[in-house]
Parts: C-alpha cells; structure tokens; sequence
C-alpha cells in the first residue's frame, strides 16, 4: 500500500521525456567511428545492437545519407584536425584514420572538404 501511495504522489511530478532518437544515437555512432576508424558498418551495427538494415534506414531517415558516408565525414573531420595540429606524414594520417590507401584518402578528404590534404595544411600553416 505504502509503495502505491508513494507512486501516486510522485507520477504527477514526473516529466515525461521523449527522447529524439537521431539524438540518442548519434554520439554513440560517432565516438565509435573515432575510436575504430576500420570499423565495418556491421560492427557499428553491432554497437547500435540493431541490424545492418535498421541502421541504414535510421540514416536514411534521420540523416539523409549512409552509414558510410558519416563514417567518411567523421573520419575527414579527424584528418584535418591532425592535418592541421601535427606534423605527421599524410601517408600516417591517412593509415591512422582507417583509410586503405592515401589515394582513397585524398578522393574522400576533397569530396568532404574540397581540398586536397596538402591544401589543407598549407592553408592553415598561414593562420598558426
């Protein structure tokens, strides 16, 4: 009885939420991305505990592109952060970001950004 008493007291002053789901997901999907560059979109289906199919619709719906295309944006933004704040080789950049090869790297980093890694460092090497 006590227990009953004690809902019903509570229930009234309890909001209830209801959560954006693109919001929910996202920055699990993201941290993710960022912690396993070479990670397949089953594996990151894995971690959303839906299936390959499930996550490609909440893209599709919630995004309007494919897991793999956030996976390349996630991936470029890290690139030109260490583009811009490191020294290290592009051929290092590109391996450490989970690119298979550097000319894959650079066709994804110019689709994304419109700039060759090279240009991107020049460009950024005026404003340190």
């Amino acid at each position: 009885g006590q227990l009953y008493l004690l809902l019903s007291a509570m229930l009234p002053r309890m909001k209830s939420e209801e959560s954006d789901p693109k919001e929910c997901l996202l920055p699990i999907i993201t941290e993710y991305i960022e912690a396993h560059p070479k990670a397949r979109v089953s594996d990151l289906a894995k971690e959303c505990c839906m299936s390959e199919s499930s996550l490609f619709l909440y893209f599709k719906k919630h995004l309007g592109i494919t897991p793999i295309a956030f996976k390349w944006k996630i991936l470029s933004r890290l690139a030109t952060g260490l583009l811009i704040y490191t020294n290290k080789s592009i051929e290092e950049i590109a391996s450490s970001c989970g690119f298979d090869s550097c000319t894959h790297f650079r066709k994804i980093l110019r689709h994304e950004t419109g700039k060759t890694p090279s240009e991107i460092r020049h460009e950024h090497k005026r404003d340190i």
